[in-house]
């Protein structure tokens, strides 16, 4: 018999146990859904995410977080209650509370299969079609009045204050070749220096982790077209500049194109931005306000995205890695 979840009060505890044998959550999910008065049907653990994600049946999700994670749970909250007007679509939440040292969030299940895993399977105009689709979704978030709930995150500029006080402290960053690693802070406070303050006007609601696996698309049962159904996740949402949220996708699409598609990483990147609604080339001011985002992007694993374009790893300067990923 598989012993119940043991108790947790530190970040320690959680990482130890958040991968613990799908069978060790299930007598809290059952203490969930019997005080929503819902029946528990077939579970299965989705496979990705910082906190445990569970499917239950074909109808609902929900998402765990620790009890000392209040406050990344009230931002996805907010963030979804700002949401319900979004032409996008996104998960409903349905309800929320805390279950022993869980809180949860129980939301509809959407349709559809996550970008990254679809991938491999669309042909090279699919694929270009799916980043123009992406980006006319994120579009639509970005389109959403400005006004902002109170608990989404700190202010912008004390979030970029925050990010790049952490940059020495950083796993990833440590790992740097030391030309970058030591440049870093330099290369971030001259690009920010050089981009307008952000008004409360021009500020929307990120969606601060936006890869391709929180993106969904469900095919169309009359011709088979795959379009975007959703955006999932939005554990990282904030306000702040809308370009915060293009670092993400476009890396990822992007090592896409020059790995398997026929395209060039430019013409699926054309295809996202055009989505978008951004019809001008990637300039030279662009490019270096994505990679000072990049850097400074909380969840961004620095020495990982270098690998996936090695020749940028014998550049002298952030100024000469941008290229590499927004050509």
């Amino acid at each position: 018999m598989t012993p119940p979840l043991p108790r947790i009060a530190t970040n320690e505890d959680y990482y130890r146990m958040r991968f613990s044998p799908l069978e060790s959550w299930q007598p809290l999910l059952a203490q969930i859904f019997a005080r929503q008065h819902l029946p528990l049907s077939a579970i299965a653990r989705f496979s990705t995410g910082e906190s445990p994600v569970f499917a239950v049946g074909e109808q609902w999700v929900v998402k765990l977080l620790p009890h000392f994670w209040a406050e990344l749970a009230d931002r996805e909250i907010a963030a979804l209650d700002h949401l319900r007007d979004c032409a996008v679509r996104r998960p409903r939440l349905l309800a929320t509370g805390r279950v022993d040292d869980w809180i949860f969030l129980l939301m509809d299940r959407l349709p559809g299969e996550r970008l990254d895993v679809l991938w491999p399977r669309l042909t090279a105009p699919e694929r270009l079609t799916a980043a123009r689709e992406f980006g006319a979704a994120l579009r639509q978030l970005h389109a959403l009045p400005p006004a902002a709930p109170a608990n989404v995150a700190p202010p912008w500029s004390a979030f970029l204050e925050s990010r790049l006080a952490a940059w020495p402290s950083r796993p990833s960053v440590q790992k740097l070749p030391a030309p970058l690693r030591d440049t870093g802070p330099d290369f971030i406070r001259s690009v920010l220096a050089k981009t307008p303050a952000l008004s409360e006007a021009d500020a929307r609601l990120l969606h601060g982790d936006l890869a391709p696996e929180n993106c969904l698309f469900a095919s169309n049962p009359n011709d088979g077209a795959w379009h975007c159904s959703g955006l999932i996740d939005f554990g990282q949402a904030r306000f702040g500049a809308p370009e915060f949220d293009f670092p993400a996708p476009t890396v990822l699409l992007g090592r896409s194109a020059a790995v398997e598609l026929p395209a060039t990483r430019a013409a699926l990147l054309d295809e996202y931005f055009a989505g978008y609604g951004l019809t001008k080339p990637i300039d030279h001011e662009l490019r270096q306000r994505l990679m000072a985002y990049s850097l400074l992007h909380p969840l961004h694993d620095v020495s990982g995205a270098l690998a996936l374009e090695p020749a940028s790893l014998t550049c002298e300067s952030w100024a000469d890695v941008a290229p590499h990923f927004w050509p």
